[in-house]
């Protein structure tokens, strides 16, 4: 055990979760696409990895201003009834995408009327520069639908541990995040896989990466209500 009832297993499960969410590779799979359609194949490795810390460094900066602004709130409870309602929720829509997937529709996935702008906003990336500026725009977009499990460590960590504690457990739960980002860059970069292969294999098992990442909230959300019960939080 970490701190408070946080075990690695459990940041590393929530991260790992949070890392493989339909939203996560929907947008990498964009920039990597729009790389090679403008036969920039040169930049993938360069582009992918900046992309890719972007969102690592903006992601840690939120945890770790709402971490903050949760240890200062009067009343901590509120958050984590309110943390333990979004897990719930997130964790039966993404069981409800199992058995009756239908994107855009009550999906854990990026709403249908956003991703013509991302589409729009990753086809400008034609530099590293443009890379680092996108991959931050385009972590406000993930927020909506990958911050479940991010939240329920947050909780966990907000009352049990201190900053010193926390940063570089954030740090790591963010590095978890972005793994998949980065391995699918070097592999598509070295050729060792394709952007199409990769789209295959995430429409083959997009129900199933739903499937658990669902029973996965639930069980975080138990987790923090456990927690609760026992005087950890």
């Amino acid at each position: 055990m970490i701190v408070g009832g946080l075990t690695w297993t459990t940041l590393i499960g929530a991260a790992a979760v949070d890392s493989i969410n339909p939203c996560t590779l929907a947008i990498l799979l964009m920039l990597l696409t729009t790389l090679i359609l403008a036969e920039n194949k040169n930049k993938i490795l360069g582009v992918g990895i900046v992309f890719s810390l972007a969102i690592y460094i903006s992601y840690f900066l939120m945890g770790l201003g709402l971490y903050s602004a949760v240890q200062m709130a009067g009343n901590l409870h509120i958050f984590y009834y309110f943390v333990i309602g979004i897990a719930i929720l997130v964790g039966l829509l993404s069981i409800k995408d199992y058995f009756n997937y239908q994107p855009g529709v009550l999906a854990v996935e990026i709403p249908m009327k956003w991703r013509s702008t991302l589409k729009s906003l990753i086809g400008r990336v034609t530099s590293i520069p443009g890379a680092a500026v996108i991959g931050f725009f385009c972590s406000l977009f993930l927020i909506p639908c990958s911050s479940g499990p991010y939240l329920v460590i947050l909780g966990l960590l907000a009352k049990t541990s201190t900053r010193l504690v926390a940063m570089p457990l954030l740090l790591f739960y963010n590095f978890i995040f972005i793994l998949p980002m980065l391995i699918m860059t070097l592999l598509v970069y070295f050729g060792t896989t394709s952007v199409e292969q990769i789209s295959a294999w995430r429409e083959k098992y997009i129900k199933l990466i739903h499937l658990v990442s669902g029973v996965i909230m639930l069980a975080l959300a138990s987790l923090l209500v456990y927690a609760i019960c026992a005087g950890w939080v």
